[in-house]
């Protein structure tokens, strides 16, 4: 059985995580060896950690569920910059994480690797996450790392050096994470609007969207190991940025949902459920899909019709009685017991990266905030040397992704 630790850091990764929690703490805990711990009391603790700026922003979880010790705030603020959550804040608290962390792995009997959920547009999100990962992969080298990161959304902003962040972030996470799985916002939400029919949605119903790929990924790693994930999307360039889809999804108040799906409605989840933004249609160079309950034929004739070069992988959940109960968890979107997901690199991911490199350069060319960096950790010519990585990464990404190899 490989074994997760799950890392919520930030107001947007904690509440992702009390989402994802909250959602699995209704389900059977002993089906969920890997990501649930049974203690001496003989009753089960999730494999998680919460790490935040303000008590405030950190969700009410249910704290029977959890351990006080597994959860960690700063009064300390980033300010929105990466610098400042990567440098400055809360360092008092990391030997106490990583000591929390060294407890989980001991009760592990597989561990197999972190995953990660933040924001990489405001300071401690970015920042805090990077160092963190960085320390991790020192120490457990041989470990799997993955996030499922928000990133800034094309046409909607909120902090004007969101660009900044998420291009120095993205630098590190490169680097340090194994697989780096984009998520925004303005993807989700048109999802839920055009797709779900639920007008003005709400975080929370965001949210709830957000879980169920992070589930399935979950679902995928007890059954097998996400080295297997790595080994099908990382290149000869080693490029780990990739972004997913999910279905099926529906809202409560859909009396017509049918559980049955076609190939139709299949190529519908793997085309439109995008969790990013995309101007033009999606080419899709690269794919993994792990599916629960769902003809293997379909999807074959389906993906041939997506995926350009054909390189994909399948991996369905084994047929047997379905152990996760379907209940509702007062919750306005659900999944159907036969749901996918799909996580894929593809011309979308390409885009977003130009849309970050592109704000960016604008702010750089005038020197517009800089000085908000500079003396925190780097220098001027850092700045620029964090400038030349992305672009690196942007060509390596464009040659790969773009072009027919």
């Amino acid at each position: 059985m490989n074994q997760l630790i799950t890392i919520h850091i930030g107001g947007a990764g904690s509440n992702i995580g009390y989402q994802l929690w909250s959602n699995l703490s209704q389900q059977n805990s002993q089906d969920l060896p890997s990501i649930f711990q049974e203690n001496s009391l003989q009753s089960y603790k999730p494999r998680s950690i919460f790490v935040n700026t303000l008590d405030k922003q950190i969700p009410q979880c249910n704290y029977s569920l959890f351990s006080p010790n597994q959860f960690f705030y700063t009064k300390e603020d980033s300010a929105v910059i990466y610098t400042s959550g990567h440098y400055c804040i809360a360092k008092d608290l990391i030997p106490k994480i990583q000591d929390e962390i060294r407890r989980q792995v001991e009760n592990c009997d597989h561990f197999s690797g972190f995953v990660f959920t933040h924001s990489i547009s405001g300071g401690f999100g970015s920042g805090y996450t990077t160092l963190l990962s960085r320390l991790l992969k020192i120490e457990y080298n041989k470990s799997i790392n993955f996030s499922f990161c928000l990133a800034p959304s094309p046409n909607y902003s909120d902090n004007i050096i969101e660009s900044y962040n998420s291009l120095m972030s993205l630098n590190s996470m490169a680097e340090t994470f194994d697989g780096v799985i984009l998520l925004q916002n303005e993807a989700i939400y048109n999802l839920i609007e055009n797709r779900l029919d639920i007008e003005s949605p709400s975080f929370n119903e965001a949210n709830q969207v957000i879980i169920h790929p992070i589930i399935s990924l979950l679902k995928f790693n007890q059954q097998k190991s996400l080295q297997l994930l790595k080994l099908n999307l990382t290149n000869k360039n080693k490029l780990n940025i990739w972004s997913c889809s999910y279905g099926p999804l529906f809202n409560q108040d859909d009396r017509d949902y049918s559980l049955q799906l076609t190939s139709n409605s299949v190529k519908d989840i793997l085309t439109y459920n995008s969790y990013i933004c995309h101007l033009k249609k999606m080419q899709y160079k690269q794919a993994f899909l792990y599916a629960e309950q769902i003809n293997q034929k379909i999807l074959s004739r389906t993906l041939s019709e997506v995926i350009v070069n054909k390189q994909y992988s399948i991996y369905l959940k084994e047929q047997q009685e379905q152990t996760y109960k379907n209940q509702q968890f007062q919750q306005q979107i659900y999944s159907g017991k036969g749901n996918l997901l799909f996580i894929h690199k593809s011309t979308g991911i390409g885009e977003q990266l130009t849309s970050i490199h592109k704000k960016a350069q604008i702010l750089f060319q005038k020197r517009a905030f800089i000085h908000w960096y500079v003396g925190i950790g780097i220098e001027d010519q850092s700045v620029t040397g964090e400038f030349t990585d992305f672009e690196q990464l942007q060509k390596d990404y464009a040659n790969e992704v773009f072009n027919d190899q």
